[in-house]
């Protein structure tokens, strides 16, 4: 009984601080979800999302913002307004993290990452 014991409380703890790691630092994400921000905020949130690439990419009348569509893990699709300087691959990306918050029911960011 003794050595049982010795065993189990460092198998308690293992158990512990790896569910910790699993599910507090982990660094596997995925999509986010628009519903998780306060649409009444202006604080910059940061969400990954999916490119709708099947409605394209537009500008606006002096090119400085790049209009796109996103849909989060519940299929919610968004029209993003970003600074027109995307990145290079952005046309192919599959998933892209956005920085910004919303603004009526558009989703206004102010950065925009390839997500690899």
């Amino acid at each position: 009984m003794k050595n049982f014991g010795k065993f189990v409380i460092p198998l308690l703890l293992i158990v512990f601080v790896g569910s910790i790691y699993l599910f507090y630092f982990s660094p596997v994400r995925g999509l986010g979800s628009f519903s998780d921000i306060d649409p009444e905020s202006h604080a910059q949130k940061e969400l990954m999302v999916q490119l709708v690439k099947e409605d394209g990419i537009s500008f606006n009348a002096d090119r400085s913002k790049a209009i796109f569509f996103v849909a989060d893990r519940s299929g919610r699709k968004v029209r993003v307004s970003a600074p027109a300087d995307l990145p290079k691959e952005f046309s192919t990306a599959e998933l892209i993290t956005i920085l910004g918050h919303f603004h009526g029911e558009q989703f206004d960011a102010v950065s925009v990452d390839i997500e690899r």
